[in-house]
């Protein structure tokens, strides 16, 4: 059986697991614990979800301020273009120019670290959903960075104002989302595509011969992204010449 992240009664998980849940007092529940490794571990997405709306709301705001003092500075501007000398309306333009850049920095600062943490919310969503959906399928751990690496191609993150909240889209293979399509349909196409990657698919289990060249061999490396005797041999190319350099090979032939 799958293992809950969290529990409001100890009682609720099998005894021979309640060790490893911690009590979470500020919650009032129990939290499992799981050490971090490889860069993996179970995290909490939704305080990056409360940043991120607090950074939209404030970036909101000095949004509005800056459309409110541009209508006040241009009215006044055309109070002192009737009244004053040329020299002020000099210097009211160049006090609008510069507030104008002060503005636009915030601006810009906002959209930067809204960037990121929409970036990190991703990231988990996307991450995590689809490891417990390849888990599920048995993939083989070997394999995990590859297929999770393909899945995240097919993935896309967006924030969407109507439900004030991220929605996780699966991409077609023409690059737009496919409707009522989840992680888990995702998951069952990539067993589909790479068998060798799951437990129980016959793979056979035997290394990558000359990681470096790839499948076309003779040295003269993969001629495209489906140019790979197996799985195996796919996964230790990628991790000599990096996931970038896979992605720049050519799609494999049409049949």
């Amino acid at each position: 059986m799958a293992l809950k992240p969290f529990v409001k009664k100890l009682e609720d998980v099998p005894e021979a697991f309640r060790e490893h849940y911690r009590k979470d007092e500020e919650n009032d529940r129990y939290i499992l614990s799981v050490d971090e490794q490889d860069g993996w571990a179970l995290e909490d997405i939704g305080g990056l979800r409360s940043a991120l709306g607090r950074e939209r709301e404030e970036r909101r705001k000095a949004k509005e301020m800056v459309e409110t003092l541009t209508a006040d500075v241009a009215n006044l501007k055309g109070e002192l273009k009737k009244k004053t000398p040329e020299d002020v309306e000099r210097r009211v333009t160049e006090a609008l120019a510069a507030r104008d850049r002060e503005h636009q920095a915030v601006l810009e600062s906002k959209d930067k670290e809204i960037r990121s943490l929409t970036n990190q919310v991703s990231k988990l969503m996307v991450d995590a959903g689809l490891s417990v959906e390849l888990s599920k399928r048995g993939v083989r751990e070997s394999m995990i960075p590859l297929i999770l690496g393909e899945g995240k191609n097919r993935t896309r993150v967006r924030f969407d104002k109507e439900k004030n909240n991220f929605v996780l889209e699966v991409l077609g293979k023409d690059g737009y989302p496919v409707a009522d399509r989840n992680l888990g349909h995702l998951a069952d196409e990539l067993k589909q595509t790479y068998p060798d990657a799951f437990s129980g698919s016959g793979a056979s289990g035997s290394g990558a011969s000359n990681n470096s060249q790839g499948g076309g061999g003779g040295g003269t490396g993969p001629r495209h992204r489906g140019d790979f005797k197996d799985m195996e041999e796919k996964a230790n190319w990628i991790k000599d010449n990096g996931q970038e350099a896979f992605m720049k090979l050519p799609a494999p032939p049409a049949n």
